[in-house]
């Protein structure tokens, strides 16, 4: 199925609703809608939202959980001509105010309680700037609500494919957020690839089981209602709930991020033998070989691990096989994209090299919000450069080294964080690891090792030295070695090594190296 020539997002939606009106479109913790009702439910929102001043090209800061209500968002959004600027709900007031202001924020939709906090902890920001809570009823009779229940209303019709639609922010929305552009035609073409990549048709069932805020859930989302199929949306992330919802609601394909995969590999109940589930890929961050094998083991379905940035989208696809000897890779590059390594002057390194990885892709952002000198830095003529280090063999296969800033630079050698952590993740004690730079002055930087004992295995940390010893050069052994009981993540699972420095300062003496 062609999504990616038609208009809009909300008008091709529409049109499912007007084919297949009773065909379930989308469900979320127990709540089914069928086409006919998310079409009436969208439009009605895209109304009321007109109606209290939303207009083309409008910011709307959001902060919702995974719910039909963010959904219907995006549909709505999307019939206006709006712009979405999505938050965690989690944020503190005050983070979500630095986020608005620095996206010309215009409204804001969040659960009535985000509301009255802003008010509370921001008056002057919210003084003029109107909220809105969509639900189901207003029994409280609150103004701020907008209720979906009965409200009738025919699309607006307002948006375009060249409309900005969703900023999404990449550094976090703390410090100094860089708020990503995502035009409609951008999420209509990225859609296309994944559907055309992963064989999907109209009779997918596609779980969303990530944070809505960030664009894979929204992408998950978004996707099937544009094929026809039905969108299944996880309130929240946890192995049970996640297996119950594969078998209870019939799922098909999903993209989950790594450490939710890692974290489903090591449950012992996670049976999926007898699954729905035709295709599942992982995404966000590099899957070890050893994990991949089990993972593959374990599925029993088509598994494929991708590579890429907000920025750039999916850039490579690896279709998993334990026998292959490109395991270890993260695949080549999809059709239409460009791949080089390059070191620091921008020139290409020889086959086999590392350096920065680059990409040329269809599927790139529109640039950074207002931010046109970050926007022209972040390019190599018409390369992204993704600030990953990264090698390509003779065979086209992407070998991703970790983040270049994260690289530790000890005594001017460079040391890639990924290489330690393969060295000894494999002890059956360890749970998972991460190695980071500690500053030092003879040094520059030191290598350190943040490790997680599994639950009932005593921490074996003189073991973990002599591993070591025997697998690593002398240059990359690290110097202290942390026991920590968790590593840091941020919502998508990725590991937050800046924050690791902290949290290993606030552990005792015992088990440093």
């Amino acid at each position: 199925m062609n999504i990616a020539g038609t208009t809009t997002l909300a008008g091709t939606i529409f049109a499912h609703a007007s084919r297949q009106p009773a065909k379930e479109a989308l469900w979320c913790d127990g709540v089914t809608l069928s086409y006919a009702e998310l079409a009436a439910r969208a439009a009605y929102l895209s109304r009321s939202l007109f109606d209290l001043g939303v207009k083309q090209g409008a910011h709307i800061g959001v902060a919702l959980p995974n719910s039909v209500e963010f959904a219907l968002l995006l549909v709505a959004a999307a019939d206006l001509g709006a712009v979405l600027v999505p938050v965690s709900p989690a944020l503190p007031a005050t983070a979500m105010q630095r986020a608005f202001t620095a996206t010309d924020v215009t409204h804001v939709v969040a659960p009535i309680q985000i509301l009255r906090q802003l008010r509370e902890e921001c008056p002057a920001f919210m003084q003029g700037l109107p909220g809105v809570c969509i639900a189901a009823d207003n029994a409280g009779g609150d103004p701020s609500l907008v209720t979906l229940s009965d409200g009738q209303a025919a699309p607006l019709h307002l948006g375009c494919a060249e409309d900005a639609y969703i900023l999404t922010m990449t550094s976090g929305s703390t410090g100094d957020p860089k708020p990503i552009v995502f035009e409609q035609r951008t999420k209509l073409v990225r859609a296309q690839t994944t559907i055309d990549l992963y064989s999907l048709n109209e009779s997918e069932r596609i779980l969303a089981a990530t944070p809505m805020y960030h664009s894979l859930a929204q992408r998950l989302t978004l996707m099937p209602l544009l094929l026809g199929g039905t969108a299944v949306i996880l309130p929240r992330f946890s192995v049970p709930l996640w297996l119950e919802t594969i078998a209870t609601q019939a799922v098909t394909f999903t993209i989950a991020v790594s450490s939710q995969l890692a974290q489903i590999a090591r449950d012992e109940s996670a049976a999926l033998s007898k699954s729905s589930l035709r295709c599942i890929v992982s995404s966000s961050a590099l899957l070890e070989t050893p994990l991949k094998q089990r993972l593959a083991e374990l599925l029993r379905c088509e598994f494929h691990e991708c590579y890429g940035t907000s920025e750039t989208a999916t850039a490579t696809d690896l279709a998993v096989n334990p026998c292959d000897m490109s395991l270890a890779s993260v695949g080549r590059a999809l059709p239409g994209v460009d791949l080089r390594i390059v070191d620091g002057n921008g020139n290409d390194v020889p086959i086999g090299g590392e350096g920065e990885i680059v990409c040329r892709t269809p599927l790139l952002f529109a640039g950074y919000y207002k931010r046109p000198e970050l926007t022209r830095q972040a390019m190599l003529g018409d390369y992204f450069r993704t600030g990953d280090a990264g090698r390509l063999d003779g065979n086209g296969y992407l070998f991703f080294r970790g983040r270049l800033k994260e690289i530790i630079i000890t005594g001017g050698i460079n040391v890639y964080p990924k290489d330690i952590e393969e060295a000894v993740e494999t002890l059956p004690w360890i749970a998972e690891c991460a190695a980071f730079a500690l500053p030092d002055e003879g040094l520059g930087e030191i290598v350190a090792l943040a490790v997680v004992a599994r639950p009932g295995m005593p921490a074996d940390v003189r073991g973990l030295k002599m591993r070591c010893v025997e697998c690593l050069a002398d240059y990359q052994i690290p110097r202290k070695i942390f026991v920590l009981d968790d590593l840091p993540r941020n919502a998508m699972g990725k590991i937050l090594r800046r924050e690791l420095p902290s949290k290993a300062a606030a552990v005792s003496g015992a088990g440093h190296a």
